[in-house]
């Protein structure tokens, strides 16, 4: 409860994301497919919008690797014009930002957009490496989308630092 306002976070991961992070980009289609489908995220999330939630988010490592999960996004908008919901915020760490995801959510009013970053850049995208698809840094593609970004209503950044990278983040800020 956030204030007396219901909450509920939907992941899109497989149930062994963990395997994501060591996977090869060719793995990641093999896991993408895992989980519960768009469909059923969307019927269990409109489930909970009939029990009173009014804010939900979208994570699960990195949704952006589910093909069609903006679909998603815009079918779950229906219940940000209904009233129903207050809220829909997108989890990203990053890997698959580009200019037309940031338009994509800039043009939905309602729609919330977190990336969360792990550590200094070289740890971040060492984690990021296999969901990138080879893209580079994921940890440059947020950096130089901040501009952009700090523009969207309720932009934030997670940073999460490891014990084991900490010295390596803080020379980093």
């Amino acid at each position: 409860l956030d204030g007396g306002t219901l909450q509920l976070g939907v992941s899109c991961a497989p149930e062994r994301a963990s395997e994501a992070r060591d996977a090869l980009v060719g793995e990641i289609a093999r896991l993408q497919e895992q989980g519960p489908t768009l469909e059923e995220l969307d019927r269990i999330s409109s489930s909970f919008i009939r029990l009173g939630v009014r804010k939900l988010r979208i994570t699960g490592g990195e949704p952006l690797v589910r093909k069609g999960v903006m679909g998603l996004i815009e079918n779950l908008s229906r219940h940000l014009k209904s009233g129903a919901l207050d809220e829909l915020t997108l989890t990203t760490n990053g890997t698959r930002l580009t200019d037309t995801l940031v338009a994509r959510v800039a043009g939905r009013p309602g729609t919330v957009l977190t990336v969360s970053l792990n550590g200094a850049p070289e740890d971040h995208d060492g984690l990021r490496r296999a969901a990138a698809g080879g893209r580079g840094s994921s940890y440059r593609a947020v950096v130089e989308h901040l501009p952009a970004l700090s523009r969207l209503p309720g932009f934030t950044v997670t940073q999460t630092i490891a014990p084991s990278t900490a010295a390596r983040a803080a020379d980093n800020f």
